[in-house]
């Protein structure tokens, strides 16, 4: 607010040399920041109405009017003020702020890719465009899943992780990754004035973790944390605000915030370097996440996530349909959905109890349950994580982390895995699953 006020002052003082403008303009610009200052919005807003009739010209006023009536959830308004100015990569970011807040992600989506556009140097931007990607993706019903041409987990290492080589696969997989993350960081240190190092595995006063790839990845490497944190005096993780709640123990930085937290590192790394460095192989198989359980009627409760983000590159491979399910049907046991959008939700299938907003009341939900059944997505790592009993269906396709053997997962003590006999046939899967429920006794899980 005061840099504002500080430069409509200038622009005021450069409009034809009017000094009874310029005085006016410093008298409000005076009053516009003693009413932010004392947090009343709506006397700023007044006061900047009153400024922006003196310095219409000012893309930056109707920047902070903008920025001041979303505080007030008067979205309308600042997208009629925003559409009166050419569209700069700052005013499309705040468009896509309004857009957002009004509900309207696509119209959010779209402002942001052009901003993205505009100045592809703003990492800020293309990370605020990816997860807009993933929110619009768990939107909705029903969606089209397709295969996409890009290859998933194909760099060097990812290959040796998947035959249980951790420690070797891990220093392949950084060593291949460090390029983007150095880079990621040179960039981000020539805007700051600043040396921002990655980080070697030696002590540290503050360390910043990246974790800027799915939600599962975020949550499966977590339990890299506590050692990460025992190696420096302060540790600040970047990650989706909804994982935030899993990861209140720490200080969370949101990914399009990436900048500010480096501003404060004195090393940042990646997970797969953080696994590397600290060579602890699988690390913590048992709970090493907690939530409080909501109540839930008498059990055996099984919650089912079917589907994942279908924006995932291999979704349309890992994610099974709500006709797969069918087996599952006539079991002695209550299901829950696990699911964030209904997606053809069946009849038999309950709605989940509390909304699902973010991985903390999944968590609650998730750690009152007798059984998690699903696909490889997030709530596979969130149970696993939890300690909760979760089978995990696979397709014959499977992601490195699954590694090779049949049914145990190195990863998570919890976890069963199930893999296809055929390629696209999760019927099979679980109908072996409905068949090892009915038997409870040989499965140790209800």
């Amino acid at each position: 607010v005061h840099r504002t006020t500080a430069r409509a002052r200038g622009q005021a003082r450069g409009a034809a040399g009017n000094y009874d403008m310029h005085k006016g303009v410093e008298k409000l610009t005076k009053k516009a920041a003693n009413h932010y200052a004392s947090g009343n919005v709506d006397g700023a807003l007044r006061t900047f109405a009153e400024l922006a009739a003196l310095v219409p010209e000012s893309a930056e006023l109707a920047h902070i009017r903008a920025g001041l009536l979303m505080m007030k959830a008067r979205h309308a308004d600042a997208l009629e003020i925003l559409a009166q100015f050419d569209e700069s990569a700052d005013t499309l970011r705040l468009r896509a702020k309004a857009h957002e807040g009004a509900g309207a992600l696509s119209a959010a989506h779209d402002c942001l890719r052009r901003a993205a556009e505009l100045d592809p140097s703003d990492q800020s931007i293309l990370c605020r465009v990816r997860e807009l990607d993933d929110r619009i993706g768990m939107q909705g019903n029903v969606v089209t899943r397709t295969p996409r041409q890009r290859a998933v987990f194909d760099l060097p290492g990812f290959d040796l992780l998947r035959r249980g080589q951790i420690g070797e696969g891990f220093r392949a997989v950084s060593e291949c990754l460090g390029a983007r993350f150095d880079t990621l960081g040179a960039r981000e240190v020539e805007t700051v004035g600043a040396t921002v190092r990655r980080w070697s595995g030696d002590p540290v006063r503050t360390l910043v973790v990246v974790m800027g790839d799915g939600f599962g990845d975020g949550i499966q490497f977590a339990r890299y944390l506590p050692e990460a944190a025992a190696r420096c005096d302060r540790l600040i993780v970047v990650a989706y605000p909804e994982l935030f709640g899993l990861l209140r123990e720490y200080e969370c930085i949101p990914i399009a915030d990436v900048r500010n937290a480096l501003i404060e590192a004195d090393c940042y790394v990646d997970p797969y370097t953080l696994a590397s460095l600290l060579d602890v192989g699988y690390g913590a198989t048992g709970a090493y996440l907690t939530a409080a359980p909501i109540p839930l009627p008498p059990g055996p409760n099984v919650g089912i996530c079917w589907a994942g983000n279908p924006r995932n590159e291999t979704d349309a491979i890992r994610s099974a349909s709500v006709d797969d399910l069918a087996p599952l049907r006539d079991c002695n046991v209550k299901c829950w959905s696990l699911m964030q959008r209904d997606d053809g939700r069946p009849d038999w299938i309950s709605p989940p109890p509390i909304p699902l907003t973010d991985f903390e009341q999944s968590a609650r939900f998730v750690a009152a349950l007798d059984l998690v059944v699903a696909v490889d997505t997030s709530v596979a790592h969130l149970a696993g994580a939890l300690g909760v009993p979760v089978w995990i269906a696979l397709a014959t396709t499977a992601c490195w982390r699954w590694e090779t053997h049949a049914t145990r997962s190195n990863w998570y003590d919890s976890a069963r895995l199930w893999r296809q006999s055929a390629a696209g046939d999760f019927t099979g899967v679980f109908r072996e699953m409905a068949a090892a429920i009915e038997k409870p006794t040989a499965c140790n899980a209800l």
